[in-house]
């Protein structure tokens, strides 16, 4: 009766030390981002969580920092759902390629966009603009500001989509840039204009027109061109 009981023991003993000698594929695998573990959050004081929803409310505001994306989301009221959304009021969105300003943003974590509405402002180097509202592509790396206007240089365009990474953008018509003494505008709905950064002698940046949109970038902002 006993010598069964023995070779089971015997066998399995023999399986738990092939399995522990052969290479562990779960180790040697790369962890895949779920969304989840880049999200750092530093709460400024007050949060709440509740768990029907998994939704974590900062009462007090505080920041969220997306390794993934790079962007750094600064506001007074904070809602988020771990590897899904975050919602904010009255934020201050920073990344490399320049800085957010809006009275709200939803961000899609999944996705990798985001929807700011309501007295948008963006500024980079050499470029501030200003629109009622925003798309923002992270995973492309493409904003696109509908109604926007700018100072510095001087623009307006129905809408223009900017590159976050390089700085170039597109002015769809009507539009209208003026860099110092030239003027370019074109009141017809068809109408583009390429504007590209450019670094001066003293290491600023200003903006200049270029005869024509180039090839590549019509075809990277096809999804962004129609409303």
């Amino acid at each position: 009766m006993r010598r069964p009981l023995l070779l089971a023991l015997t066998a399995a003993l023999s399986l738990s030390a092939a399995i522990a000698q052969a290479p562990s594929e779960a180790q040697d695998a790369p962890v895949e981002d779920d969304g989840v573990a880049r999200l750092e959050v530093i709460a400024t004081g007050e949060q709440t969580l509740d768990v029907l929803t998994g939704e974590t409310v900062l009462t007090d505001g505080g920041v969220i920092v997306d390794r993934k994306t790079g962007l750094e989301l600064t506001a007074p009221h904070i809602r988020y759902l771990q590897g899904e959304f975050i919602n904010a009021t009255d934020a201050s969105a920073s990344m490399a390629g320049g800085v957010f300003e809006t009275d709200q943003i939803a961000i899609d974590v999944e996705n990798l966009t985001a929807d700011a509405e309501g007295n948008v402002a963006f500024e980079r180097e050499g470029l501030r603009l200003i629109a009622p509202e925003a798309d923002i592509d992270f995973g492309r790396e493409f904003a696109i500001f509908d109604d926007a206007s700018g100072a510095n240089p001087a623009l307006q365009a129905r809408r223009l989509i900017l590159n976050l990474d390089g700085g170039v953008a597109v002015l769809l018509g009507p539009y209208l840039f003026q860099n110092g003494p030239f003027e370019l505008s074109d009141d017809r709905d068809a109408s583009s204009l390429q504007i590209d950064p450019i670094e001066r002698e003293d290491g600023s940046v200003s903006y200049r027109a270029a005869n024509e949109v180039d090839d590549s970038l019509w075809e990277q902002i096809e999804p962004y061109r129609n409303p």
